[in-house]
């Protein structure tokens, strides 16, 4: 898990949450949907956390480790780093 406070997200990308955080869910399915997927998902006051509003952000081969969630300010663009499981 990886949380962004309020303070490093742009306020137009806040959507009225205080935190957002990825996590990973496992899957072993041939359909996308049915595939591991990371979710991003937010919470307005730190202890509810929005289901309904999740987004899958990636599908398939997940880092066998952590993914860093970072927003970069100059280019206005949202980076997470993974190390890939496959090499």
């Amino acid at each position: 898990m990886r949380f962004l406070n309020e303070d490093e997200i742009p306020e137009a990308d806040r959507r009225g949450y205080k935190y957002l955080m990825t996590y990973t869910q496992s899957g072993g399915g041939k359909e996308e949907e049915d595939k591991t997927q990371v979710f991003l998902i937010g919470t307005k006051d730190g202890i509810h956390w929005d289901r309904e509003h999740q987004v899958s952000i990636f599908t398939g081969e997940i880092s066998d480790g952590w993914m860093s969630m970072n927003y970069d300010p100059e280019r206005k663009k949202y980076v997470s780093y993974a190390r890939p499981r496959d090499r």
